[in-house]
């Protein structure tokens, strides 16, 4: 479900998660919201799991590094994409060195802070010691430089916990709401590893087996531009409903999510988001592109041309037929919509419905949300 500031709303049948390496999890923070359908926990952060964090006895395998490693990796610029790619191929390689012992010191230490013996050292006999040597120290020292510069949310992850957030989405037994918060001052360091996680997540995913009576499971994405780019959400949304997965998105407005994916990818996403729920905007051309989301009709006027001759036996009216096609709701309706109040799309043979809601009592929330907090020791006023 999708919905734009606007709420596009998108329901799939499924989905679940799994992490990126677990003892990337102790300290999560997300604005995200991804749900399982007993238990609810709670992380942010502040706050880190005690305890070590449990790895997988499977291998996490090739295709999962190098989705971690793009999606660690915030390489925004294009201009040198021949570093930004090997630097890519580095960090995954990096990721697999390091899975077993799980120090997250060491990696950030051999990709940020060795000299460039030390950094050649470290891959050789790997994918890309044809890459990283000896002979070609501007090379190494230009992909390491690279890294240094768009990993830098790596640092700020804590060791230990035991919350492994694939066991948790994979226990049949386990029902309830995982939230995962980002204060918003810190997301623009913590989106690479906030995306990276959802990845994997979504690729966790796409390994149930498809035969299974998969339970439902949802991603609710408030903000969705202000993620980057996910590499797995186009095929998810296209692919994932025969696994379970269920996607909720929320955006503000249609440039924000075409500066990430491109016009074409992201035309295909909203396309892929069966249900929307369409509140007020204010720019012209998501409220133009939301209206034509919400379709056409086709109407039959009839028009009247008058005639006029030197004799008025020569004066006459001619009516006519002429078909046309227009807009069920106008762009300026759904600019001047008011505070709650939205248009709705659902899949199937349903009618486009103008919807308004009430404000619930938002006090009674309150006080459970706080003493669930309490209980969980997340908070201490």
């Amino acid at each position: 479900m999708v919905a734009y500031g606007l709420l596009l709303g998108l329901f799939l049948e499924e989905i679940s998660a799994s992490l990126l390496w677990e003892w990337f999890f102790p300290s999560i923070f997300i604005f995200t919201l991804l749900f399982a359908p007993k238990s609810t926990v709670w992380l942010k952060d502040e706050v880190s799991m005690s305890a070590p964090v449990k790895v997988d006895n499977i291998p996490i395998s090739i295709a999962m590094f190098a989705s971690l490693s793009s999606q660690t990796s915030y390489f925004v610029s294009k201009i040198d994409d021949f570093f930004a790619k090997n630097a890519e191929l580095v960090l995954s390689e990096a990721l697999k060195l390091y899975q077993d012992d799980k120090d997250i010191i060491k990696l950030i230490h051999t990709i940020i802070y060795s000299d460039n013996r030390q950094f050649v050292k470290a891959f050789r006999n790997t994918a890309v010691s044809g890459i990283i040597s000896e002979s070609a120290p501007e090379t190494s020292a230009g992909i390491q430089s690279t890294l240094g510069k768009n990993i830098t949310s790596l640092q700020y992850l804590k060791p230990g916990g035991n919350f492994s957030i694939k066991e948790w989405f994979s226990n049949s037994a386990e029902t309830g709401w995982l939230f995962i918060t980002a204060n918003p001052s810190q997301r623009a360091t913590l989106r690479p590893l906030i995306s990276a996680w959802i990845s994997i997540a979504i690729k966790a995913l796409m390994c149930r087996n498809p035969n299974h009576d998969n339970k439902n499971m949802w991603f609710i994405l408030d903000e969705l531009p202000a993620l980057q780019k996910v590499s797995s959400l186009p095929v998810a949304l296209a692919e994932s409903r025969k696994y379970g997965g269920c996607f909720v998105a929320g955006l503000q407005n249609i440039h924000q999510l075409e500066a990430i994916y491109g016009s074409a990818e992201c035309a295909s996403m909203l396309d892929l988001f069966n249900s929307k729920f369409i509140f007020r905007v204010s720019d012209q051309v998501t409220a133009y592109k939301s209206a034509l989301t919400l379709g056409e009709e086709e109407i039959i006027e009839t028009q009247e041309n008058l005639s006029y001759g030197s004799n008025t036996m020569r004066d006459g009216v001619n009516m006519n037929n002429v078909e046309r096609k227009k807009l069920l709701v106008m762009p300026s309706e759904i600019m001047n919509l008011p505070d709650l109040t939205c248009y709705v799309k659902l899949v199937g043979n349903f009618h486009i419905t103008k919807l308004t809601m009430k404000l619930q009592n938002l006090n009674i929330a309150y006080v459970w949300g706080y003493t669930l907090l309490k209980k969980l020791k997340l908070v201490n006023y």
